[in-house]
């Protein structure tokens, strides 16, 4: 092992950590819990704030925190949260304390005193968004169905994709290259319905953390972002219940405790009714009145187990499984055509996390993840019968340990490690039967175990008032079949606030890497996601990112305004080649299919307002971005736009209540056209059919029509004070002015005879998904 040879660098490292001992010596720590009154679900987000020594901090995902400041000076502890009461709390400051606080619109608790004009810390959300449960269902979504992400998609930075859909493409990235994490545990695919509506059951969301920029050393393993799903914990004080019934799904929830003010738990369930809607037209297929049936199913289930071994330490058990079926049906004569679809996800979690002290905080997970995708084709004719199956699958097993260090006002301390075990099976193709109809052979494309280490340091330093400087070193090592590849990943945020932090500007580096890839095929329009591991020949994708920002807010208004812009580029990304279907890879090698040693660039400027305070609230985000790729083979090696290339990209939410119950919302999006490959030149057959041959120039050389939509939705809720049971209509309309908005794409040819000639004519049109699409959903709360 090589020595160092200049072991100086590690001076400043040493000085700051003497410095933050010494100073652990004359300072007082307070720590504690901020939680919700009557349920006592930790609040995930709340600001702290010391008036006199202008400092603060916010709770992590238990609802916990722990602020430094000097020995015997009385102060002032300011606690607030958005939706809620913000509370005065004086303090001594004389010795360490422990506050376990509650949060609510009319607590009002012994020596604290309910404040209406709190100061909203100004929380290094530079290239962040947090939102609650309760923001989420604020927001009018497709058929009145509250989701996750599409709420991240009014963000700035963040576009989706498809109409509809709830892919998030962040920052130039593709939705494989964000980390979604649902209590810890990753989530490989987010979509229901083919992406109409995200796997995240609203009822059961505590909180989500978007994170575009300025990456804790943390997190790791993909390029773009980090959405971190918080499952709430369960009603320590009551139990409750809620039913919510639509046009295309209905939820039920329920939660409270097993053992008041310890044991809580916590259960979602919602599943769609579309087969049942379809009943009628299966009895008229099996009944021979019909020679085509479609049916579809889908359901999620959250259960999620909180225990309090004390007021210092916490264990739960968490369960996540989502499923998805699709069937197809035909018959002609004595020939019948059956095809179906079904993926999901399957997730189990244990986490513990105690407060060691007054200044540590320990936080450990073990979890298991199951993802697989099946797609099968069955025919039968007089010739035979003939069956294809394609399948993939991911399987994780994964742990991680991370520890908090508050070691002194100025100085903050965290390390830990995780480690991952993955199977991967790209591909499992069967085949069988006579018929030659399907044109495929059996094949099984070998598993692949790929074992993830990582490691991290990271420290936050604040040598004087309103100066932050975090830096941060991960260390990922990825084991693969084929090769070892080991990389030092450097984070650095520096932010620096004045004006009792109501200002402040902030630069951000990070460099990432991913050990996986995403392929997705768009020639048949289906849900194909394949996940693949590095190899010798296609090596993890990496990105570096640089950021800055300023953000000002006005506490008495509650107003925050943000600007941010940002540069990244990535490499080796890897695609499918260009104009393949589902059924051209189905049962192929993928190595033979992809083009590899892509690169990326993405560079743009995002603008935020947000009004959290009176009666009208609401967001506005813009953001001016450009993204290009750069793919060997592909548009003769010159850069040309990502698909999801969009220019200018706008969003506006309001919600405003009414009187008697009644509270209106509305929501507004402006995209530019996605970019689209059109043929330069239509080349007939020699027999004049009306299949042309399409030739190609550039990639993505067009734009497709520019997309805007309004949606509104009013709700009326009607509460019975004494037993506490609450009911909510709520209705509305998507896409409120019918914008003939694109999908896709196509297509069309006809011929006719002149002056005895045929003549062939075509064009491409775009076709529409929604237009007006109004939704009516009743809940009901007891």
């Amino acid at each position: 092992m090589q020595k160092l040879r200049h072991p100086h660098f590690l001076l400043p490292f040493l000085l700051i950590f003497s410095f933050g001992l010494f100073a652990q010596k004359t300072r007082v720590n307070l720590s504690g819990y901020i939680k919700e009154q009557g349920s006592k679900e930790p609040l995930v987000g709340a600001n702290m704030w010391l008036q006199k020594q202008q400092t603060g901090s916010s709770t992590n995902t238990d609802g916990y925190f722990i602020i430094s400041a000097p020995l015997q000076q009385k102060d002032t502890l300011i606690v607030s949260f958005v939706g809620y009461q913000s509370l005065k709390v004086p303090l001594s400051m004389q010795r360490d304390t422990l506050l376990n606080l509650v949060l609510s619109s009319s607590a009002v608790l012994q020596e604290v005193t309910i404040v209406a004009d709190a100061p909203a810390l100004a929380r290094e959300q530079f290239g962040s968004t947090t939102l609650s449960g309760q923001q989420i269902e604020s927001i009018p979504a497709l058929l009145g169905e509250s989701d996750v992400m599409r709420a991240l998609q009014l963000t700035p930075g963040v576009q989706g994709g498809a109409e509809g859909s709830t892919g998030l493409f962040v920052r130039g990235g593709t939705p494989g290259q964000n980390l979604i994490l649902l209590d810890g545990t990753t989530i490989y695919n987010t979509a229901h319905l083919f992406g109409f509506l995200s796997a995240f059951n609203p009822d059961a969301v505590k909180s989500v953390n978007l994170i575009r920029d300025g990456f804790p050393a943390r997190y790791a393993g993909r390029l773009s972002s980090v959405v971190d799903v918080t499952m709430k914990d369960g009603n320590q004080e009551k139990h409750r219940k809620e039913l919510s019934i639509g046009i295309i799904s209905s939820r039920f929830f329920a939660e409270g405790p097993l053992k008041k003010q310890k044991t809580s738990y916590m259960a979602a369930v919602r599943t769609s009714y579309l087969s049942l809607i379809a009943l009628p037209a299966a009895i008229q297929y099996r009944s021979g009145k019909r020679d085509e049936l479609n049916s579809y199913w889908m359901y999620d289930v959250n259960l999620k187990l909180t225990h309090e071994i004390s007021e210092r330490e916490k264990i739960s058990l968490s369960f996540f499984n989502g499923y998805d079926t699709w069937a197809v049906r035909q018959r002609a004569s004595e020939d019948s055509y059956d095809f179906g679809l079904d993926w999901g996800n399957a997730t189990l979690a244990l986490r513990h996390t105690k407060a060691l002290g007054k200044s540590l905080f320990l936080q450990n997970v073990v979890n298991y993840n199951y993802y697989n995708y099946r797609l099968i084709n069955r025919f039968n004719s007089s010739d035979g019968k003939s069956s294809f199956i394609n399948a993939s699958s991911v399987r994780d097993f994964a742990g991680r340990s991370d520890l908090n260090w508050h070691v002194s006002p100025a100085f903050s301390f965290n390390a830990g490690i995780d480690l991952n075990n993955q199977y991967l099976r790209p591909g499992r193709t069967n085949y069988s039967g006579e018929s030659q109809f399907l044109g495929a052979d059996s094949t099984t494309q070998r598993g692949t175990q790929l074992n993830n280490l990582g490691a991290y340091l990271s420290q936050q330093f604040r040598p004087f008032k309103g100066l932050m400087l975090e830096t941060g070193l991960r260390f990922n090592q990825y084991f693969t079949q084929e090769k070892q590849y080991s990389y030092l990943e450097p984070r650095l945020k520096l932010n620096y606030s004045w004006r009792s932090s109501q200002e402040a500007v902030q630069l951000s580096f990070s460099r990432m890497s991913q050990p996986i890839h995403l392929l997705s095929t768009n020639g048949a329009g289906l849900p194909n996601d394949v996940w693949i591991p590095a190899t010798a020949q296609f090596g993890p994708e990496q990105s570096w990112q640089v950021g800055g920002g300023y953000r000002w807010q006005h506490r008495r208004l509650g107003l925050e305004l943000g600007l941010e812009g940002y540069y990244k580029e990535m490499r080796n990304l890897i695609d499918y080649r260009q104009g393949l279907d589902y059924f051209e890879v189905s049962g192929q090698p993928w190595q033979n299919l992809v083009n590899g040693e892509g690169r990326g660039r993405s560079y743009g400027a995002e603008f935020s307002v947000n009004k959290t305070k009176g009666k009208l609230t609401g967001s506005l985000s813009y953001t001016w971005s450009k993204t290009d790729r750069q793919t060997p083979g592909v548009n003769q090696n010159q850069w040309y736009p990502f698909r999801y290339d969009r220019r200018h990209d706008f969003a506006l939410t309001a919600q405003y209540p009414l009187n008697n119950g009644w509270k209106i919302a509305g929501t507004f999006e402006y995209q530019t056209g996605a970019a689209v490959t059109l043929p330069v030149a239509i080349q007939l057959t020699l027999n004049e059919s009306l299949v042309p041959r399409f030739v190609f120039g550039g990639r993505n050389n067009r734009r497709m029509p520019d997309y805007h939509r309004l949606d509104i939705g009013l709700s009326h809720t009607t509460e019975n004070k004494r037993s506490g049971e609450a009911q909510t209509w709520s209705f509305g309309m998507y896409n409120a002015y019918g914008r003939l908005n694109p999908y896709y794409v196509d297509y069309t040819a006809f011929s006719y005879n002149q002056d005895g000639r045929r003549v062939i004519e075509g064009n491409f049109g775009q076709r529409t998904l929604f237009r007006f699409v109004p939704y009516l959903t009743w809940a009901k709360k007891f």
